[in-house]
């Protein structure tokens, strides 16, 4: 009995190793292929890794690269935005992205940003929301720390040197915390989506007797406002707003 519990053991230790290390695998694979500039098998392979519902920054990249090279628009900006998703700031994604969007037909100047918009653009969304999140956390706890050395010292420069820290972290905190959730609104309340379709008609209602006021094309970026049977209603950067079908594009 003792051996066969071993033996089970044994077995399903291994089994796991061989789960994890399948991705690493896969992934090697995947960067030979591509190497051998057989992109359609680093593709396949790219997304075998997504499959196990595993994300990366380098698989997103990678995917979105190799679909570059087959000037495959949409699908290229697709995982590009989806690898910055995770790493906002990374400037080899940022860079490939550029790259990706001259392909795209369609050229729609984005609408100004408002003053509060462009703070949030250039400042908070600039880094993911565990940043704030963690500084917030830290500014929090030195507060603490700045209360300990008030209370449990005698000193009264000390005391005066940790009330008046205290203070600016309590402010730091507070800042900090609003940002935190300025980026958690800006992620769960904002929902993006790419255009698949080669071209599509933006409706004026969500119906397909409905006047068309544009074509789109592939590859281009758009806000999900609502959804209504099989249509969705999106805002395109300049602001313009309409409705698009359901299986004409592909959601963050």
């Amino acid at each position: 009995m003792k051996r066969f519990l071993s033996i089970l053991v044994w077995v399903i230790g291994f089994s796991y190793i061989g789960l994890a290390q399948e991705p690493t695998a896969l992934f090697k694979q995947a960067a030979t292929a591509y190497s051998q500039e057989d992109y359609k098998q680093a593709i396949k392979l790219y997304e075998s890794i997504l499959d196990q519902e595993i994300e990366s920054v380098s698989v997103y990249y990678n995917l979105a690269n190799a679909h570059y090279k087959l000037e495959n628009v949409a699908e290229s900006i697709y995982y590009y935005e989806k690898a910055l998703q995770l790493a906002p700031n990374d400037q080899d994604v940022l860079h490939n992205l550029e790259y990706a969007k001259q392909m795209r037909i369609d050229v729609i100047q984005e609408a100004e940003l408002t003053g509060m918009e462009k703070i949030k653009q250039r400042t908070i969304n600039k880094f993911p929301l565990s940043f704030w999140a963690w500084l917030s956390i830290i500014s929090a706890l030195l507060v603490v720390l700045c209360g300990v050395f008030y209370f449990f010292n005698s000193k009264s420069s000390v005391k005066r040197l940790s009330f008046s820290f205290g203070v600016l972290f309590v402010l730091a905190s507070l800042i900090l915390f609003w940002f935190a959730h300025l980026r958690y609104a800006e992620i769960s309340d904002n929902e993006y989506a790419v255009i698949f379709a080669e071209k599509t008609a933006l409706l004026a209602e969500p119906n397909k007797n409905s006047t068309s006021s544009i074509q789109l094309h592939a590859g281009t970026k758009v806000k999900v406002l609502d959804s209504f049977n099989s249509y969705v209603k999106i805002e395109l950067p300049n602001d313009q707003q309409g409705w698009l079908s359901q299986g004409d594009l592909k959601n963050l």
